[in-house]
């Protein structure tokens, strides 16, 4: 389900999949609901455990969103304009023109495709700081325990060498920076 006009963030169009909020914010609710009192029933905190659930949805999709903010701001860095944002559940993507940033060279590459995902490990710093002001509010510690771990494990999952990755472009980066600047054996 896609939205006519597309919201701007940073001046870039964002897509949406709408149903990834949803998604997002149904999948928590199992291990919030672990983390009720014992004595309580899930039932009775239903409402509470559902807005949790709707909180950590949108604090999951705004993870995404400033991790593909990361890869803007380092093209902008370097005179690279992005044409967009694609938030889905299982994809994020900032849309370059053409092939860049690769076609800009390994450096340039290097600076673009690391910046998403240090600036999830910033998003995960900041809930790691707020973790010690919400630790004693029911759901609310879970939801930042849970925002800690999912953006840390997708920030080291997307520096893996693998598929459409960040680390597979990073690697690949690397590789022509390294045969660049070689030099022949005598």
């Amino acid at each position: 389900m896609r939205i006519k006009q597309r919201p701007r963030v940073a001046g870039i169009p964002v897509d949406i999949d709408w149903r990834s909020f949803s998604l997002g914010a149904v999948l928590p609710l199992p291990y919030l609901a672990q983390s009720l009192p014992a004595d309580e029933r899930v039932l009775d905190w239903l409402p509470v455990l559902l807005g949790a659930g709707v909180l950590a949805g949108i604090l999951l999709a705004l993870g995404g969103l400033f991790h593909e903010l990361g890869h803007v701001d380092a093209a902008r860095l370097v005179g690279l304009a992005a044409e967009s944002i694609r938030l889905g559940f299982a994809s994020r993507v900032t849309v370059f023109p053409g092939e860049a940033p690769q076609s800009l060279g390994p450096r340039t590459t290097l600076i673009v495709v690391l910046a998403g995902p240090l600036a999830t490990l910033a998003y995960a710093a900041v809930w790691i700081a707020m973790r010690p002001l919400v630790a004693d509010v029911p759901l609310l510690g879970p939801v930042c325990d849970l925002l800690i771990l999912v953006h840390v494990a997708l920030a080291a999952f997307n520096l893996l060498p693998v598929g459409p990755s960040d680390g597979r472009l990073a690697l690949t980066a690397a590789n022509r920076l390294l045969r660049s600047t070689a030099r022949p054996a005598h």
